[in-house]
């Protein structure tokens, strides 16, 4: 498999490519985490020679430029989430598709010192293509959609990772989320509070909840409307950034309130995998 990643420098505005080269045995439609040394960690997938789903695990290090096969998952799955916890140097893969009409709850978590791989509790509810935000206030990951039940796509899924144990939140989403046109991102670290947006494909449907009070609130300062599957959303320092599949391929920088810049992408792309880097 032949890998190339595009990069974005926020000093310079610049993008640039970087060829990775040809990958043996690396599947396609794999999950991606950043981690912390400008390091990458990639899962399970889809066996390009086999077309099966697989439970590979392999690192990229931007340092050496090179991949590392780590030890395989306990499970095989594709379109699983996975969550980074720098506190803990682990990561945690939450749900997927363990067949491909199979939703599955099971949860593992590798530690990158050990090189370990153990079962953590399953989640309440089936999930795939969810999405999951780790926050450092209340030490819980955050689950938010991939549910085939409509009406449970507007639950919220917590695990406290102190106490190991998932609960359902009484706050519920004002509407049900469709994982693959929405974005759920951490605020600024800047912010006193600990709170999660979630950008809907829905206008004025836009969402801010808070990790510590536990409440549910639609919001006023999210102006984004997430218009394709194949955007991406996240926050770097004060900005909350779009990157869209749109005719120009151009990326949009904005604020929480206010558009500030726009950059163009040097090639077309079809999806984008958008894994935060870690800095110690």
């Amino acid at each position: 498999l032949n890998t190339t990643v595009i990069c974005y420098d926020f000093l310079r505005q610049l993008f640039a490519m970087k060829d990775l080269g040809t990958i043996q045995g690396v599947p396609k439609v794999l999950s991606i985490c950043g981690l912390r040394d400008n390091n990458i960690l990639s899962s399970g997938g889809v066996s390009v020679e086999s077309s099966e789903i697989v439970k590979s695990c392999f690192m990229y290090s931007f340092y050496t430029k090179e991949f590392t096969q780590l030890p395989s998952m306990l499970i095989a799955r594709v379109r699983h989430t996975i969550v980074y916890v720098p506190s803990m140097d682990e990561v945690f893969v939450i749900g997927g598709f363990v067949r491909f009409d199979e939703r599955t709850k099971t949860v593992e978590r590798f530690n990158l010192t050990t090189r370990k791989w153990t079962k953590a509790p399953s989640m309440k509810r089936e999930r795939a293509e969810a999405h999951a935000i780790y926050d450092s206030g209340t030490n819980s990951i955050y689950v938010f959609g991939g549910c085939l039940n409509e009406e449970d796509n507007r639950l919220i899924e917590c695990f406290d990772i102190e106490a190991n144990y998932w609960t359902i939140l009484p706050s519920a989403l004002p509407t049900p989320l469709e994982s693959k046109f929405s974005h759920v991102f951490s605020f600024p670290k800047d912010r006193e509070s600990s709170k999660i947006g979630i950008i809907s494909n829905v206008p004025n449907e836009n969402v801010e909840f808070d990790c510590r009070s536990g409440s549910v609130e639609r919001s006023t300062s999210l102006n984004l409307t997430c218009t394709n599957g194949k955007d991406v959303i996240f926050t770097q320092g004060p900005l909350l950034v779009k990157l869209s599949v749109d005719a120009l391929q151009t990326p949009l920088a904005f604020s929480v309130t206010d558009q500030t810049s726009s950059v163009p992408i040097p090639v077309s792309y079809t999806h984008l995998t958008l894994p935060t880097i870690y800095s110690v």
